[in-house]
């Protein structure tokens, strides 16, 4: 044909042509849900988690829960958050767990659990600062429910330091 402005495409193109852009279609949509669920996996993982009461000036640190239920071998997120209610800029805020190992009953420390405390960190005056401890139960560990102490230290530079603490159980069924 010699037609100026003429389309010929034959029947096979046309095929090519729709099969390539369903699976165009395809493959974007796939790519989609697979960025999508690890997008929300990623913020979970590493976004803190909205604390339902806060720390406030009254109560400045608080644990989102008092208690637990771990089995053995299981790890479980708590977390906490901290609100500077001093004169001045918290300069490191430091956590430890007192004592450093659990208590079970009136005297008997326990090694069953791990807990791993954030890096020190600075906070500024009137600032909310959210925090997340990881407890660890060992796979060995005894059933019993134990009473472990954060603590929280601020230090500053004219009031020193301040200590804020809570208690937490945790139960090993």
């Amino acid at each position: 044909m010699n037609k100026k402005g003429s389309l010929e495409l034959s029947v096979n193109a046309i095929v090519i042509l729709i099969l390539a852009i369903t699976m165009l279609g395809l493959g974007l949509g796939f790519m989609k849900g697979m960025f999508g669920k690890v997008s929300a996996k990623v913020d979970t993982a590493i976004g803190g988690t909205d604390i339902q009461n806060p720390a406030t000036a009254e109560n400045p640190f608080v644990l989102v829960s008092k208690d637990a239920t771990i089995k053995r071998g299981e790890n479980y997120r708590l977390d906490a958050s901290l609100f500077n209610n001093l004169n001045e800029d918290i300069l490191a805020l430091e956590y430890t767990t007192t004592p450093p190992l659990c208590k079970s009953g009136l005297d008997i420390t326990t090694t069953d659990f791990t807990i791993t405390v954030p890096n020190p960190r600075e906070v500024k005056i009137n600032q909310l600062a959210p925090l997340s401890f990881l407890v660890e139960v060992a796979t060995t560990a005894t059933s019993r429910t134990s009473v472990c102490t954060f603590t929280v230290t601020a230090t500053t530079t004219t009031a020193g330091t301040t200590v804020f603490t809570q208690d937490f159980f945790l139960t090993v069924p």
